[in-house]
């Protein structure tokens, strides 16, 4: 049984993979207190006591689902 590899990414890697976002940004996206809060964004995983990291494939599918919903919702371009 062969399964494809996980790639995960680190915070700094995330943020560039969405575009250089802020960290604070970020932060929003993943806090429930937050306004800008976005419950569909992927959570991260703990590898270690101080080090998280995404799913590569799970912010692959965020990203898709967004460009999605703008390009229904936008038609595509603003």
């Amino acid at each position: 049984m062969s399964s494809a590899p996980i790639t995960l990414l680190r915070k700094d890697a995330l943020r560039r993979r969405l575009g250089g976002i802020a960290n604070s940004t970020l932060h929003d996206w993943l806090s429930p207190s937050s306004p800008r809060h976005d419950p569909a964004m992927p959570r991260p995983i703990q590898l270690g006591a101080n080090t998280v990291a995404w799913v590569e494939s799970e912010v692959e599918e965020w990203l898709a689902a967004k460009v999605a919903s703008a390009k229904k919702t936008h038609g595509g371009a603003r």
